[in-house]
């Protein structure tokens, strides 16, 4: 018997213990049409997230959680005409609530309803044992899906190191990063890489600098490709795609201390600044940022902060 049935959720497509696209299990005769005694699906990757991720990982047994993809994780190939029981198409609208008590996941789902509806899909209880300390539901769909069969499916990790850690401001971008009035300017955010600090101790989140000109060219053209995709788990499917361009300029660093009330960009409140100026020599997918070349320095961005906006676009 597979151990993990026994959980309710399973990593797949990895060599990794700790790593891998996740399952859920169901037993909802819809989904496993009385063949198997469960459905195990994906999770679609498009409404997934961290809190999602760390949840998984926990019902897991794991300590940590975070998303993780790869290409082999993201995308799986396409089936060889009908797949028929038990239904296998991504998990939407994953929901976990604390709380699983007795029983653990043999809380409520919505009723059947008819399955063979194009709009009334019913949600499902994932397989989780007596005593779990959530209660997790979930919808599948295979007519008017966010994710294809094919993905992008979620993945995630039982891991606490940096690499795959981007953090980008956007609507929360401090004001006094950009000239009063100046609405463009407040459109870009800002980015910072959690990174090795200058000193020994434990990692740190450093805003990045703009692009130094004598950069790769590939840097100093792609760079906000790079940081968006990362920000967005390297998500796309043959229906859209991540894509960021920066402003060819850069976010001037205050001049003067920082005070006063609100949310300021406060230079002395960092320890470390980081310069992004080449790519790594074996590039694969994804890439993570922290896998450039790159200098990690106590000194605040000689030339401002790389300033960045994400866009969905259709390949």
């Amino acid at each position: 018997m597979d151990p993990s049935a026994t959980k309710g959720v399973r990593l797949v497509a990895s060599d990794s213990p700790s790593r891998g696209r996740v399952e859920l299990a169901s037993a909802e005769p819809w989904l496993t049409g009385g063949e198997v005694p469960l459905a195990w699906l994906p999770v679609c990757a498009l409404d997934f997230d961290d809190v999602r991720a760390k949840i998984l990982c926990e019902l897991m047994g794991f300590k940590y959680g975070r998303m993780y993809s790869s290409r082999a994780i993201a995308y799986r190939p396409a089936p060889e005409g009908d797949p028929g029981y038990p239904i296998t198409s991504p998990v939407e609208w994953l929901e976990c609530t604390e709380g699983g008590g007795e029983g653990g996941g043999e809380g409520e789902a919505s009723p059947p309803g008819d399955p063979g509806s194009s709009w009334d899909w019913p949600f499902a209880r994932v397989a989780l044992p007596p005593g779990a300390p959530y209660f997790c539901s979930f919808q599948t769909k295979t007519f008017a899906a966010q994710c294809e069969f094919t993905g992008p499916l979620a993945g995630v990790e039982d891991e606490t190191g940096p690499s795959g850690f981007v953090a980008l401001t956007g609507l929360d971008l401090e004001p006094n990063l950009c000239p009063e009035g100046d609405d463009e300017c407040m459109s870009y955010g800002r980015v910072e890489l959690l990174v090795d600090p200058v000193s020994p101790g434990r990692q740190v989140w450093a805003p990045v600098c703009a692009v130094p000109l004598d950069a790769d060219f590939e840097v100093v053209v792609n760079m906000g490709a790079f940081v968006c995709m990362q920000m967005n788990n390297w998500r796309q499917s043959s229906s859209f795609a991540w894509w960021g361009s920066t402003t060819g300029t850069s976010f001037a660093l205050p001049e003067t201390p920082v005070s006063g009330e609100g949310e300021l960009f406060d230079p002395s409140q960092h320890s470390a600044w980081v310069t992004v100026f080449s790519m790594p020599e074996e590039a694969g997918f994804p890439i993570a940022l922290q896998k450039f070349g790159m200098e990690v320095s106590d000194t605040p961005c000689p030339h401002g902060l790389l300033a960045v906006i994400c866009t969905v676009q259709s390949p």
